[in-house]
């Protein structure tokens, strides 16, 4: 099973396997998008729909929306010697960037001593809400992981050098951007114009101001999870100095493309 969730909406699909297909089972939209605390509460509505359609004990993953998490990249300190110092490391560059407290906040990271690593942080009351899912459902959670994460995990052999990985839902842009295998940055444009994605020439401008504030080459190859109504000049782009793709994750041909459902297929 897998459950796509953002401040809008959920949705959950039953994974395939030999015998059936992946399935849509439910999606729904929330009425109060306001803050995140409203994704905590309606973990219990999730809850519900899992026992209704009869699929508590089942093994799940549980794939966030970008703006449910914060992402940055930690330099490991020279002097580093066991797992804590590089939690503090983590824990400082966190509040240097996001001018909050770590300590509540649930930091993950694929922890390196030796080269520069991606951390992820969830509010500890939406992790308390989601360890409350598990336990009221019996789930067994296989990953649970931002959406720009999931999908590096998914294409990551495939990815050409200098990709960024773009996200945009819920009039937020999140780039991941790549480099052989590795992710080397992460940024959330927290509020992000129509006007900086509408058109190819604003589109490139932006991406190349943050390649600039990052310290980091321009994009090569940019690729997106799903084409928008934001993005129609992707049909017909004819740059030759960066190349914009599709990551066609899944053909669902009953149903109409929503942000939502997008989010849960990356982990289908």
């Amino acid at each position: 099973m897998t459950i796509g969730l953002s401040s809008q909406a959920f949705v959950l699909f039953q994974d395939a396997n030999w015998w059936r297909k992946t399935s849509l089972l439910e999606t729904h939209n929330f009425e109060s998008t306001k803050t995140i605390n409203t994704v905590q509460n309606h973990c219990e509505q999730i809850a519900s729909v899992i026992q209704e359609k009869k699929m508590h004990g089942s093994s799940a993953e549980l794939v966030l929306s970008d703006e449910l998490v914060r992402q940055w990249i930690v330099e490991p300190p020279q002097n580093v010697v066991n797992l804590e110092d590089l939690k503090a490391a983590a824990a400082a560059r966190f509040q240097v960037l996001f001018g909050d407290s770590a300590s509540v906040w649930k930091i993950e990271a694929d922890w390196k001593f030796d080269s520069p690593f991606l951390a992820s942080a969830i509010s500890k009351n939406l992790a308390v809400a989601i360890d409350g899912l598990a336990k009221k459902c019996q789930l067994q959670w296989k990953q649970i992981a931002p959406h720009s994460v999931v999908l590096f995990n998914r294409w990551r052999n495939v990815l050409p050098a200098h990709a960024w990985i773009t996200v945009y839902q819920n009039g937020r842009l999140s780039f991941l951007v790549t480099n052989e295998k590795k992710v080397v940055g992460a940024y959330r444009h927290i509020s992000c114009e129509v006007d900086d994605i509408s058109s190819e020439k604003n589109f490139i401008n932006l991406l190349n101001r943050e390649a600039l504030r990052m310290n980091l080459p321009s994009p090569k190859h940019v690729y997106f999870s799903r084409v928008l109504n934001e993005f129609n000049w992707l049909m017909h782009t004819t740059n030759k100095d960066m190349s914009f793709k599709v990551l066609n994750i899944f053909n669902q041909e009953t149903t109409t493309m929503t942000s939502a459902i997008d989010l849960a297929l990356s982990g289908v």
